[in-house]
Formats: C-alpha cells, sequence, structure tokens
C-alpha cells in the first residue's frame, strides 16, 4: 500500500492533468486518458489489499485524501471538452464508485454513488454536463466540477462549449443565489 500511496497515485494525479499541445493538437489527453486507466487499476488493487485486511491507508480527511482528490481528477475529466476523455472518466468514476472497502476514504460517497450510479445498468450519458452538475452541490469538488466546466466552456463557438455553458447558467438559475455565490 505504501507504493500505492506514496508513489503510483500521487504520480497518476500529476499525469491526469496533463494538457500539453504540439502541432498534432492536445496530445496530453493521450495521457490523461491513459492515467485515468491507470488510477483505476490502481484503486482495485487498493479496495483489494483493504478487503484482505490490510491496513497502511494514510488517516487524512478531506483535501489531503488520497482517494478523494483521485475522485476530483476524475470528476474534473468527466466535464472537460473532448468527448472520448469526458464519457471514460465518466465511466472509471462510475467503476471506482463501486468498489465499496474505498467509502470511508471518499468524501461524499453517498452523494457521488446517487450522481454516478455505479451498480446500475443505465448507460445514458448523452448530455454529461446536466447530469454531473449535480456535483457543483458537493463543496469537496466544486472546484474540480468548476475547472472541467470552464476548459469546456472555453471556445464559446463549438457546440460542447454551448452545452457547457448552457448546463451551468440552468444549474445557477435553478440553484437559485445560493449556487450563484457557490460558483461564482
Amino acid at each position: 500500500m505504501d507504493l500505492l500511496y506514496g508513489s503510483i497515485i500521487p504520480c497518476l494525479l500529476e499525469t491526469i492533468d496533463d494538457y500539453t499541445i504540439d502541432n498534432r493538437g492536445d496530445i496530453g489527453s493521450w495521457v490523461r486518458h491513459e492515467s485515468m486507466e491507470a488510477i483505476e487499476v490502481s484503486l482495485f488493487a487498493l479496495d483489494s489489499l483493504l478487503r484482505e485486511g490490510g491496513s497502511g491507508a494514510p488517516s487524512t480527511s478531506g483535501k489531503d485524501n488520497v482517494e478523494t482528490n483521485v475522485v476530483g481528477a476524475l470528476i474534473k475529466q468527466s466535464l472537460e471538452k473532448i468527448d472520448r476523455i469526458r464519457h471514460a472518466a465518466y465511466f472509471h468514476t462510475r467503476r471506482i464508485l463501486g468498489l465499496t472497502n474505498l467509502e470511508k476514504n471518499i468524501e461524499c460517497w453517498t452523494q457521488l454513488r446517487e450522481i454516478y450510479r455505479p451498480g446500475s445498468e443505465e448507460t445514458d450519458n448523452s448530455n454529461l454536463f446536466d447530469h454531473l452538475l449535480a456535483i457543483l452541490r458537493l463543496e469537496q469538488y466544486r472546484n474540480c466540477a468548476i475547472q472541467g466546466l470552464a476548459l469546456s466552456a472555453g471556445g464559446l463557438g463549438d457546440s460542447v462549449s454551448q452545452t457547457a455553458v448552457s448546463s451551468l447558467v440552468r444549474s445557477v438559475e435553478e440553484g437559485g443565489e445560493g449556487m450563484l455565490m457557490a460558483v461564482a
């Protein structure tokens, strides 16, 4: 577990935030995609170790909790501009939220499971922006969601940007002044 907590997962948290661009475009998206795969494998290994009675999980909470940081990074990617990244992040998060041994290590476990529905066969994710905006109500993950939405809303000329902005505006309208102040 020390290797997972001390080296592997922190490294993956760095690479999931790679936005390198060159003449071929957003090459960092390939790094982000592979990082999400590796994060899922790492958390499945961690879940297995915990199921076998392993100990050694850091006794932290909130923003210092590794698992909460992982979920936050995946939430950001779940709301990002590139479809394949957005959908992959959504499905990786669903699978991770199905790992019951991680419940005590992930902030807002119950609320996240209600949003992502990991045990559900339902896979309609045609508009992840509308579906995932409930995350804005979760203070621990709000900044991650806003970062993802900001990346998606960056180019106002395309349909993904317009969908992201429309979803955010609708969320603020439905949430009233409290939501407006939270995202401001």
